[in-house]
C-alpha cells in the first residue's frame, strides 16, 4: 500500500531512494515497491512537476502540448 510522508527517518533502513518524482521515478518506485522493497522517494518540488507535468506526449497525439493547450480544446 502506499502511504505518502513529508518526511523520512533517518533510523528507518530503505533498499532504494529513488531521486525524483517524475513518471520515470514514480514507476520505478512503485514496481519496487510491488516487489517487496522499502523504497525512499525524494522530489525537490512537486510530483510530476518538471518534464513530466509539462509534456503530454506519451498520453494523446498532441506531441509535445502542454496540458493548457490541450484544456482549451475540449
Amino acid at each position: 500500500d502506499y502511504s505518502p510522508r513529508n518526511s523520512w527517518s533517518p533510523g528507518e533502513v530503505y533498499d532504494t531512494l529513488v531521486v525524483g518524482a517524475g513518471l520515470t521515478g514514480l514507476t520505478v518506485a512503485v514496481l519496487l515497491q510491488e516487489r517487496g522493497q522499502r523504497v525512499l522517494l525524494a522530489e525537490a518540488g512537486g510530483v510530476a512537476y518538471g518534464t513530466s507535468g509539462a509534456t503530454t506526449a506519451h498520453l494523446n497525439r498532441y506531441l509535445d502540448a502542454d496540458y493548457a493547450l490541450i484544456e482549451k480544446d475540449f
